[in-house]
């Protein structure tokens, strides 16, 4: 990873609703809401929404109150899964 790289992800956690972790002097430490999301207490594309297009493939969030299959990697199966 170069530090492009490393720099747009880390402003993406930083930036934009429910920030995951926060930068302070060149410091970053982890937010409440952070926590809540590794300890997997919290949904990150709940909390944060998505709007990405890694590949080629648009993933967006759907507009409030509208529900939409979330597909995720599970490891145990090595394929991606429907979550909803």
């Amino acid at each position: 990873m170069t530090d492009l790289i490393f720099e747009t992800w880390l402003d993406a956690l930083v930036h934009g609703p429910a920030a995951l972790v926060r930068e302070v002097d060149g410091a970053v430490t982890i937010t409440d809401t952070g926590r809540e999301i590794e300890q997997g207490r919290r949904d990150a594309i709940d909390a944060r929404g998505i709007d990405r297009w890694p590949g080629g493939v648009h993933l967006v969030s759907p507009p409030a109150p509208a529900r939409c299959p979330v597909w995720r990697w599970n490891d145990g199966s090595a394929r991606m899964e429907r979550d909803r």
